[in-house]
């Protein structure tokens, strides 16, 4: 059983001497329960405990949360002797760490804060006494509001709800009264993880931008889309866990609008809502567009209990487990790195030149909105958020079809560079603009010059900076027919390709790479399909991945979304950049992980050194021209995650979520 301390409190005129038991005579009480499912002692060593009437503290004092065992949940119980219907606040504070200033008998003559003294999360609660009644305050210390600063303005009546800054008080009227069984997992009404979560499923998106989500094959859940096999259904019920940093951290919510989920239609009950403080760390950016501290990198559901509610502690042994790592409580080692921590890593920036083919061989793809609307999502996915894409039609009019030299401008874009996420919309317009008027197409058959196309988009992604200022550039090409049109003189279009992507300046690497992707009017292409073959060439000899292939999406639209996400994979994913001061770089002995939403697991990727370029086929992350890069295995299963999970969102029209990747300090 876990040990709990009853402590008394004194001052003259407010509270009563000392408390020996929360369940005491004591017909006026407020009892404090601390609780958590963070790790510890890896993320909590000490947590420190201040009481304060009015503006002064009144008490103070430090508790360690390990000692041989796990000794959280706690509580605290505190009586008046002064007028009922005073507040009174408790502040509990987290510490990774037990310096002096935190464990002194005198910790009441400084205040704590966030990011002082190794301290990680802070909690208020205010509330008044309620005459003749003994009521549970809950302090739950949530990973949410690790490393949140509320008192960085100085308003010290605030705390921290999933990683929002709110006030402090509590409402007494919805404060239950105190029952053992309200703190400590050892009753039969415990949350038990064996029962809840035996099975678990991804949530399917329902509204992306508020974090609305549903229980797979609940009733108005969406359906997914036939290449995603069916998830198990789990039961009647429903509960959500969320998963931080990649699997750093990871947290059972309750039903609750401040600090977990709602659900919005009661004739749905398996439809819910995260907290708007989840949402948040959801999308990875607050309501002001900074950057939150850490990122909920996924959701895991379950049918099979009730919602767990925040008055129900989960089972003991469970609690244990979260926090240990075994259901008795013991960690394996009492001490660990002051460093242990997560800090995310962003994507490398990257270019795009996108080639569409303005002929009436095209005339499918210019009307198909599934089409449109899976490119404009997959372009959108925030694995492209740092990917700048700019995008033109061939032919074009102008003096390309006069052969004239292979360089352009930057402004002989249809669509200027810019970043993917404000570019999506710009291209979809300019297809609807072509489907709403064929005079704006060229006839079919029009000679379209592929290889001064190509010879253009390279000198335009070259114009944006060097090499070394990009993980990668590349050229997708969208056409029906015609890859073989060129200028006299030039090589063939696959030499042209290949010289890209082998291309040196200064002595120094330059490559660009090519896709392409056939659209458009051809229901069943002529044996033998030449221009096919030419595609693929042009695909093969664009790319150093040995696989590489054309992908024929005339008769399938299936094939399209492969292209689009392999483009994403290639660009977005397993390239990253170093963090950014005052946060450590990575070192050797760190490890890479990401959660993969798909398959409901943490992929953790320890140093390869043989890992240095996207040839390397080892499985490890390394580092190439100052950044992180992941190879292998690691590498493969996060492009497949990236396209299951939008393979999900498309058939609901969202755009996929993000998979964020974390670096972890060694923890051992």
């Amino acid at each position: 059983m876990l040990r709990r301390f009853i402590t008394g409190i004194f001052t003259t005129g407010l509270l009563a001497g000392v408390v020996t038991s929360c369940t005491s005579k004591n017909a006026t009480e407020l009892v404090a329960g601390v609780h958590t499912q963070v790790q510890v002692p890896r993320d909590m060593k000490v947590i420190r405990v201040d009481v304060a009437y009015g503006g002064s503290t009144i008490f103070c004092n430090a508790y360690r949360v390990y000692d041989g065992r796990v000794q959280l949940p706690k509580s605290l119980g505190s009586v008046p002797t002064g007028e009922i219907g005073q507040s009174i606040t408790f502040t509990v504070t987290g510490f990774t760490e037990e310096s002096p200033d935190v464990v002194s008998a005198a910790c009441n003559l400084r205040a704590a804060q966030v990011g002082k003294d190794d301290a990680r999360i802070l909690r208020r609660s205010r509330q008044p006494y309620v005459g003749q009644k003994i009521l549970y305050v809950p302090i739950p210390l949530r990973f949410a509001c690790y490393d949140k600063d509320c008192d960085a303005t100085g308003n010290t009546d605030s705390t921290c709800k999933a990683g929002q800054c709110v006030s402090a008080g509590v409402d007494e009227k919805k404060l239950p009264v105190y029952s053992d069984d309200l703190l400590y997992g050892t009753t039969r009404s415990c949350f038990s993880l064996d029962a809840c979560f035996k099975v678990s499923t991804p949530p399917i998106t329902v509204d992306e931008a508020s974090c609305v989500y549903a229980l797979p094959g609940a009733t108005g859940a969406p359906k997914l889309p036939p290449q995603i096999p069916a998830f198990p259904k789990t039961g009647d019920g429903l509960n959500v866990r969320v998963i931080y940093d990649g699997g750093f951290n990871r947290e059972i919510l309750d039903i609750d609008p401040d600090e977990g989920f709602t659900i919005p239609d009661p004739a749905k009950p398996q439809i819910f809502k995260l907290a708007p403080g989840l949402c948040e760390l959801v999308h990875g950016v607050d309501a002001k567009g900074v950057d939150t501290a850490h990122r909920i990198s996924g959701i895991e559901v379950s049918g099979f209990c009730n919602p767990k509610t925040p008055y129900q502690p989960i089972c003991e042994g469970d609690l244990n487990a979260i926090q240990t790592g075994t259901a008795t409580g013991v960690a394996s080692t009492a001490t660990t790195p002051k460093a242990c921590a997560s800090r995310e890593l962003k994507i490398s920036p990257n270019a795009l030149v996108v080639l569409i083919e303005k002929t009436k061989d095209m005339d499918k793809f210019f009307s198909q909105t599934a089409v449109q609307t899976t490119l404009g999502l997959s372009l959108n996915d925030p694995a492209f958020r740092t990917t700048k894409i700019g995008m033109r039609f061939v032919p074009t009019g102008t003096a390309e079809e006069a052969c004239a030299a292979g360089t352009a401008d930057l402004a002989d874009l249809t669509v200027k560079f810019d970043f993917a996420s404000v570019v999506r919309g710009k291209i979809a317009d300019e297809l609807k603009k072509l489907s709403l008027d064929p005079s704006l197409v060229a006839p079919a058959g029009t000679a379209t010059k592929i290889d001064n196309a190509f010879l253009r988009a390279y000198s335009q992604l070259r114009q944006l900076g060097p090499a070394a200022a990009f993980n990668k550039r590349a050229v997708l090409l969208l056409g029906n027919k015609d890859f073989s049109s060129k200028c006299v003189g030039n090589p063939a279009t696959p030499d042209i390709a290949r010289a890209a992507r082998d291309a040196t300046a200064s002595g120094a690497p330059d490559p660009i790479s090519t896709y392409a992707v056939l659209f458009g009017n051809t229901p069943t292409p002529p044996a033998p399909d030449t221009n096919l073959a030419l595609a693929d060439q042009i695909a093969k000899s664009g790319s150093v991945d040995p696989a590489a292939t054309v992908f024929d999406a005339r008769t399938s639209e299936t094939k399209g979304f492969d292209a689009f996400y392999k483009v994403v994979g290639d660009l977005g994913a397993c390239v990253y950049e170093q963090p950014k001061a005052p946060l450590p770089a990575i070192a050797d002995n760190d490890i890479v992980q990401y959660y993969d939403p798909t398959q409901l697991k943490t992929v953790t990727v320890t140093r390869n050194t043989a890992c240095t370029d996207e040839k390397s086929v080892v499985d490890g992350w390394g580092k190439e021209n100052g950044r992180i890069r992941i190879c292998g295995a690691p590498c493969t299963q996060l492009r497949s995650a990236l396209k299951n999970s939008g393979a999900i969102s498309a058939a609901q029209g969202f755009t996929a979520p993000a998979i964020p990747i974390f670096a972890v300090q060694s923890c051992k």
